[in-house]
This record gives C-alpha cells, sequence and structure tokens, in this order.
C-alpha cells in the first residue's frame, strides 16, 4: 500500500503525465530526477496496470477524515461548556460546529473548532498554536477569540459565529459594481495588514475565508494554518508536514507551490487572486487541463490573464451590473496593473505589503496616478483629463487647431525628455537618500558595519543617531539641493514623530528653502514642504507663523490640483486646525466640514482619514462648547476608529483622549478620569513618558483630578507635566503656560 507521505507529490506526477501528449510520454518516467525515487515504484504499478488514462476510473473514492468522516460528532453532543448544535463545515484535519453556551455562565453562539479522530494526536500543539495566534489579535475585521480548552482528551477552540457568505458570493449576490467590491475589499487588506504587523501570516486567503454579514462587516476567518513569522519568514511547524503542504492550490503562491520560505508577500498573492476573481468572476490563469498538476504549473511559469482580458462572460459582468464591454473598459489600465503586480512570480516584486496594495487601490478609486503604473506623461495626462474634463476639452480643441503635424512630434520629444529627466533626477536622489541613511544612520547601530564615524551601537537611542546624522549632513549637498532637500524630509518626519518639534522646524525650514530655490514656489515638493513645515509650527504652538504660510500656500495648492487632491485635503485641514487653536471657529468650521465631505465621498465613511476629520470636527464643536453636536459625533468616531483601527491604535487614543476632555468640561469627571488613564497607561508604554501627546493626556487628568477635588493628585501632575514640558516645549509654549496656570489655581 502506498504511504500517505507521497500521495502529493504522486498525484503531482499523475497530473504532469496525463497534461503530455501520448507521444510524449515514451520514456518520460525514465527522465525523471533523482529526486522522485521514493514515488516512481508506485507511479510504475499505477501506470503499468492502467495504460491510457484507464487508472482514473478506478481510483477508490476518498475516505480520509474531512472527506467524509464526521469525526463521531453529533447534535447535542458537549464538549466543555459548549453544546453541538449542527456542523458547519470540515476540511482535512478538523470540523467545526456551531455550538451554543450550555453551562449557564452566559448565553452565546460560536463556531467550535474540533480535530477529526486520525489527527487528535498531533492536535494539542496545533491547536494551542493557533490559539496563541488568535489571542493577539483583536480587529474589528478579524473574527473574534473567545475561548481554548481540552475536555476529557479532546482539545477544542471556540470562536466569533460568523453568519454571512463568502465575500465573491456576498458581491454578486447583491450585484455589487467594481468601486463597492474595491471598497469591501479594503477591509480585508487592513484586516491581513494587521494580522502581519502583529507577526502572523495567514497563508489560505480565499473567498471562503473572508466572510461578509448582511450588514456588510467583513469577517476574516480560519487561521489554522496560520504562522508566526520570525525575521520575516514564517517557521516551519507540524502542520506543514502532515499529508503534504496545507494550502488550497488555487490561492496558492509560487513559493507555497515549491515550498520555499512563506513570508508576507505570500498573503499578498493570494489577495491579489481573491481581488482577481471578485472583479473578473474568474482565476488568473487558462489552464490546459483542469488539473492540480496543471494549475501548479501555471502558478509557477504562466502569465496571468489580463483582467480585462478575462472579463467576457455576460453573467459574471451583469453580477458586477456591467457589460462585458464595459467591464474590460474599466478594468483596463489602472486595475490591470495593481493586479498584476500583487500577482508577481517573484516576492520583491509584489507588494511590500497589504497596506502598499491598499493605498494604491485608494490613489485609483480618487482619481491619482497609482505608484504601480510606469510614469510616463501619458498616463499622467490621461489621469488629468479623466479628472479635468470640461477644462481639457477646450484646451484640446486649441491643441488640434494650433499643434498639426511637426509641432506635435516635437512638443512630444520635449515632453518625453523632460520626463526622463525627471525620472533620473528622482532616480539619482532615492539612491543618494539610502545609501545616506544606510551609511550615515543604520550604520551607527548596527552590528555587522561600522559607521564613518564610530563603532556599532546596538544599544543607540533613535534621539542619538538623528542628531548625529543630522550633523553629517553639513555642506556635503551643495551641489545637490533636491537630494539634501529628501535627507533632511525624512529626518524632520522622525523628529516630528518623535516630538522632537525644534529639531523638526530647523530641517523642514531648510527643506522648504531648498525646494523654493531648486523648484519654484508652485511646485508640488513645494507646497508639500511648506505644508508639513506649517504643522510643526502649530504644533510648536506658533500659531501666526502657521496660519501665514498655510493661508498662502492653500490658493496656490487649489489652483494647481483641486479641493480633491490628498495635500490639498490635509493642508486645509492643518489650516483648520490653527484657526481652532486661535479660537478662530468661524473660520475652522467650513474648513473642517469641507474635508469631511469630500473625503466620505471618495474614501468613504470608515476609512481612518475620513475619521480623523471627523475627530477634528467634534473636537471644534467641544472648544465652541456645542455639546449636543460634540458628544454624538465623539461617541461615533470613538466607536468606528476602535472597531476599524483597533482599540490601542494612535488615532483611536486621539479620540479617546478627546471624547474624556468633553467629559471633563461636561462636568462627567468619573467617565473622563475612566478614559484619561486607560489612554495614558498605553501612551507612556507606546510614546514613553517626555512625548508631548503623554503630556497632553497627563495634564487634562490633572484637571479632572482637581475638578474632582483631587488636589494632591492634581498638583503632584501637573507640577510632573510642568518640568517636562519646560524642557521637551520650552517656557514660552501655549500648552507650558497652560500647565502654569492649573498648578496656580491649586495655589489659590
Amino acid at each position: 500500500m502506498t504511504e500517505p507521505a507521497v500521495w502529493p507529490t504522486l498525484s503531482k506526477l499523475l497530473d504532469q503525465w496525463l497534461d503530455l501528449a501520448p507521444e510524449s510520454r515514451v520514456g518520460w518516467i525514465e527522465r525523471l530526477g533523482p529526486e522522485y525515487q521514493e514515488v516512481l515504484p508506485a507511479l510504475r504499478a499505477l501506470l503499468e496496470a492502467h495504460p491510457g488514462d484507464t487508472f482514473l476510473s478506478t481510483l477508490p473514492a476518498l475516505s480520509a477524515a474531512g472527506e467524509s468522516d464526521s469525526g463521531g460528532f453529533t447534535a447535542d453532543m458537549r464538549v466543555g461548556p459548549y453544546r453541538l448544535i449542527r456542523e458547519l463545515g470540515h476540511g482535512g484535519m478538523g470540523v467545526v460546529w456551531l455550538a451554543e453556551r450550555a453551562d449557564g455562565a452566559f448565553q452565546r453562539l460560536v463556531a467550535l473548532k474540533l480535530p477529526l479522530g486520525s489527527f487528535q494526536a498531533r492536535a494539542f500543539g496545533n491547536f494551542a498554536r493557533e490559539r496563541d495566534l488568535l489571542a493577539r489579535l483583536t480587529h474589528p475585521h478579524i473574527a473574534r477569540f473567545y475561548d481554548a480548552g481540552v475536555d476529557q482528551g479532546q482539545p477544542y477552540i471556540a470562536l466569533e459565529y460568523v453568519e454571512g457568505d463568502a465575500i465573491t458570493a456576498h458581491c454578486d449576490g447583491r450585484t455589487l459594481a467594481i468601486r463597492q467590491r474595491l471598497l469591501l475589499f479594503l477591509d480585508v487588506l487592513r484586516a491581513v495588514q494587521y494580522a502581519h504587523a502583529n507577526l502572523v501570516v495567514h497563508r489560505d486567503l480565499k473567498p471562503s475565508n473572508v466572510l461578509v454579514t448582511s450588514d456588510g462587516e467583513v469577517r476574516l476567518l480560519d487561521f489554522g494554518i496560520a504562522k508566526p513569522l520570525t525575521e520575516g519568514e514564517a517557521q516551519e511547524t507540524e502542520l506543514t508536514r502532515i499529508g503534504g503542504r496545507a494550502l488550497t492550490p488555487n490561492y496558492a503562491s509560487p513559493e507555497q507551490i515549491t515550498g520555499d520560505p512563506v513570508t508576507t508577500a505570500s498573503d499578498v498573492y493570494s489577495l491579489g487572486v481573491v481581488l482577481y476573481e471578485l472583479l473578473t468572476g474568474e482565476r488568473p490563469y487558462r489552464l490546459k487541463r483542469d488539473t492540480r498538476g496543471s494549475l501548479e504549473e501555471a502558478i509557477l511559469s504562466a502569465d496571468p490573464v489580463r483582467p480585462s482580458q478575462a472579463a467576457d462572460d455576460p453573467d459574471k459582468a451583469r453580477a458586477r451590473a456591467s457589460t462585458p464591454k464595459r467591464l474590460a473598459r474599466v478594468l483596463d489600465g489602472d486595475l490591470d496593473t495593481i493586479l498584476l503586480k500583487a500577482l508577481q512570480k517573484q516576492p520583491s516584486g509584489r507588494y511590500a505589503t497589504p497596506d502598499a496594495f491598499a493605498q494604491d487601490l485608494e490613489r485609483y478609486l480618487q482619481g491619482q496616478p497609482v505608484l504601480a503604473q510606469p510614469e510616463s506623461v501619458w498616463y499622467r495626462a490621461r489621469k488629468f483629463v479623466l479628472r479635468n474634463k470640461l477644462g481639457v476639452a477646450s484646451a484640446a480643441s486649441v491643441v488640434l487647431a494650433l499643434g498639426a503635424g511637426f509641432g506635435i512630434a516635437l512638443w512630444q520629444t520635449h515632453v518625453a525628455r523632460t520626463e526622463q529627466q525627471r525620472a533620473d533626477t528622482q532616480a539619482a536622489t532615492a539612491k543618494a537618500v539610502t545609501e545616506f541613511l544606510q551609511n550615515d544612520v543604520l550604520a551607527q547601530a548596527s552590528p555587522n558595519t561600522t559607521g564613518p564615524a564610530s563603532a556599532p551601537d546596538p544599544e543607540l537611542r533613535v534621539r542619538t543617531a538623528l542628531d548625529r546624522a543630522s550633523a553629517r549632513i553639513g555642506a556635503r549637498f551643495e551641489k545637490q539641493p533636491l537630494v539634501e532637500a529628501a535627507i533632511r524630509q525624512t529626518i524632520g518626519e522622525a523628529y516630528l514623530d518623535l516630538g522632537i518639534y525644534a529639531e523638526a522646524q530647523r530641517h523642514f525650514e531648510r527643506v522648504l528653502a531648498l525646494r523654493r530655490r531648486a523648484l519654484g514656489e508652485k511646485d508640488p515638493a513645494t507646497l508639500e514642504a511648506l505644508n508639513d513645515l506649517g504643522d510643526v509650527y502649530s504644533e510648536e504652538g506658533k500659531y501666526q507663523q502657521a496660519e501665514s504660510l498655510l493661508a498662502a500656500g492653500l490658493p496656490i495648492q487649489l489652483q494647481l490640483f483641486g479641493e480633491e487632491h490628498p495635500v490639498t485635503l490635509i493642508m486645509m485641514s492643518n489650516l483648520g486646525l490653527v484657526y481652532r487653536r486661535q479660537d478662530k471657529f468661524a473660520q475652522a468650521e467650513p474648513l473642517y466640514t469641507k474635508v469631511l465631505a469630500v473625503r466620505q465621498r471618495l474614501l468613504g465613511p470608515e476609512h481612518r482619514d475620513t475619521l480623523m476629520i471627523m475627530n477634528n470636527l467634534a473636537v471644534l464643536y467641544s472648544s465652541e462648547h456645542k455639546f449636543a453636536q460634540a458628544e454624538p459625533l465623539h461617541t461615533k468616531v470613538l466607536e468606528l476608529k476602535t472597531r476599524v483601527l483597533g482599540p490601542e491604535n494612535a488615532s483611536t487614543l486621539v479620540s479617546m483622549n478627546s471624547l474624556a476632555a468633553l467629559y471633563r468640561d461636561e462636568g462627567k469627571y468619573g467617565q473622563a478620569e475612566q478614559l484619561l488613564t486607560k489612554v495614558l497607561a498605553v501612551r507612556r508604554r507606546v510614546l514613553g513618558e517626555q512625548h508631548p501627546h503623554t503630556l497632553i493626556t497627563m495634564d487634562f487628568l490633572a484637571k479632572v483630578y482637581a475638578a474632582e477635588g483631587k488636589y494632591s493628585q492634581a498638583r503632584a501632575l501637573y507640577t510632573k507635566v510642568l518640568d517636562m514640558r519646560l524642557r521637551v516645549l520650552g517656557k514660552d509654549h501655549p500648552d507650558t503656560q497652560d500647565t502654569i496656570r492649573g498648578l496656580e489655581a491649586l495655589k489659590r
């Protein structure tokens, strides 16, 4: 009898043999390499006993657990504190039952995962690993982990029961158009990105593992073959050695097929296949035979069919509220490019992260050039035409009237040269920045390299590394102003993230000066630098300088790029913040309202950028003491951020802090104290005690203590905040002055 361990290899070879023409089968088995020696006797016996294709009709029906064996589980059976209701599904090694809590502790339906009998002895380690992985994943778009245990030798895992359809069935059943499908898929990408950020690679992403509820909420399921990541690669586990590789072939990446190390790039590939099917109704490869061997060969060597060329089925186009011709036109171009990048054979050719994948889809939805698209003048011109149809129509007529023949050819040549020069400049700048960061920043802490000025220091603090790198810029790039600007931009952003505003200001001022001189006032890079500097001025409490800068730059930004451009929206939001901080509420509100309307239309109501501006508007209402408008908006934003971004996301903490400040102003001191205590614990752990955001929370909490009459606690906290704000922000910063006033009020 053939050992189960060789079945996957035997199946693959049989598929290859079936794909061969009859004349090519002669001598094929003798040409197989030495790696197949173990399976050759079984392969020869099968082919000799059943010449031609007749062995297909003689193969016995599979009886492996997971095909037909229910594992001995029946309805009403008790497993731990749960009563089984009905089977939801099963796979090769386990079965999932709908179950209910039956011990009276509380009422809850769960999806109870149980190993099948033949794998039960090996299940303890695998279930413990899955339990540990799931316990660290608390995301609104990932099915929640509830419980795990062992009942009389029977391990189990209790998960959130999601009543929904596979994402493909959900979209087809509701005739969702391409835009709606993309918005839904963005939630999937955010969930997978969250898993990767928590060092978990899923390894089995497919439509049946992505359910959508009747309310349109995505839930990512089944981390049963997920792996923890170590240094970017998934470590081997027992699971991958039981009965061959654990994967779903239709959605598997090339490296999963070959058994090479699996990284997060494998999930990106599988996500590409899911999105391909979601948009076209087809899978990426046209197979010669519907066999696993043909599929694996295609995944490893065949080019995917361009999505726009796969959209030729009238019924599938109708399910996408379209026709084959219209659907092909929608998919042609950017969506073709995005999907084909996700489906690259080499992991390095794909999107680096699900978040990068999501950003390109968001750019497509906003009508902006996608990063996967080659930067050609014609591509950018086409995107400009699509965004500005009326204006381009009249301009085009003038060009056609004046520029026939040779004039057009010369113009095209000039533009092509200009574009090539710009591309060369960008490439050279990127290379120089990378070399500087590698040699002057990272080398300081690397144990494998020696920096130019000192020996490596593995315990190096980020602030020290940035200070040293800043000192090394000097006049090294005197003849490369754009390179210097790019390096200072990167260092300035790092200082800003650390809350070291004075250093960030110094670098951003230099960036703006360099770009103004090299590129002019109206270049996008110059306007972006202006916006960054205005943001730093605002954080430093230099509100008049920030207002002057942003108010001058915004009209130029609007004129050149329109109100829907991402930088325009950020600049409007930053200017609104400056107005609010100066109590110019009437000037801030229309800016916030405009940004919110555009982001809701382009990004949807739950996008992180939409939620950010909603929070700003809620804070504005609080500042105006419009509590009836502020509290429901604050509560809604916090609920959405907690669900979409997670409870400890930095943006979620901002909203929690803002709601606590509102509670304080409303006299709801107990609720305010509870929220602030929670925020402070996370910010101390993540940002450190001296970060300006941590100090804001400490200051708010001191105010609440004072309002509650807890004067000794308020005084101690105020004193601590004042000491750190004097060192971090300086005496003249508005926040420092506010703390001084709070401490003096306690003395009266």
